[in-house]
């Protein structure tokens, strides 16, 4: 998979595109897309303006912070990209499947992170952890159990441990978080390539 060099690093976010989540799930979604603009990331989504993945969007965008969004040709009309994304050069990226979907957003970022999401969101985040378990990823991901959305999900990982489902030395590392605003801290501690990226633009940057 080519790998693409922007200016920026990318975060890849997994979330829901329903319209009927929780307020706070909202709320959330927005404050991770603002964080992510303030720390100097990229946000890579699935480039709709429904549900979270539209408040994620929003929460970067107005931020100043940059924004790719990857979809499916056949989703366009239910997952309704913003105007500012289908206009703007390179932010909008059509793919052909939710395969492809996937593959972009690990290539175009260095760690994932999973808000409360559905069937497509509990896809992508299984995917990453599996390509983690069998050596095909390095990269991170963040779980936000916010409200403890993914307990369950959590405490079915701990079962497949428990019963050898899982065995030793062929494992994942789920990282966990309860808080949006204990991402970028938890990211720093995790990611060492953030020390390489991030740190030496945001210094450039202050210095203009």
């Amino acid at each position: 998979m080519q790998k693409y060099s922007t200016e920026l690093p990318g975060l890849a976010f997994y979330c829901a595109s329903g319209e009927l989540v929780s307020p706070c799930y909202r709320i959330s979604a927005h404050r991770a897309g603002e964080l992510c603009a303030k720390n100097a990331f990229r946000l890579v989504y699935g480039a709709g303006s429904v549900g979270l993945m539209g408040k994620l969007a929003e929460g970067a965008f107005f931020h100043g912070g940059p924004v790719t969004g990857v979809i499916p040709t056949y989703l366009l009309t239910k997952e309704q990209p913003f105007d500012w994304l289908r206009n703007a050069p390179n932010m909008l990226v059509e793919v052909s499947d939710m395969t492809e979907r996937r593959d972009q957003f690990r290539a175009r970022s260095i760690a994932s992170v999973v808000l409360s999401g559905g069937m497509g969101t509990l896809t992508e985040m299984a995917e990453d952890l599996t390509l983690e378990q069998i050596g095909q990823r390095s990269h991170p991901t963040i779980i936000v159990n916010e409200n403890g959305y993914w307990d369950h999900q959590l405490a079915q990982y701990a079962r497949m441990r428990q019963e050898q489902a899982i065995r030793p030395g062929l494992d994942f590392r789920e990282i966990v978080i309860s808080r949006i605003d204990d991402l970028f801290p938890t990211l720093h501690s995790v990611c060492p390539q953030m020390s390489q990226t991030v740190i030496p633009f945001m210094q450039a940057r202050g210095s203009r």
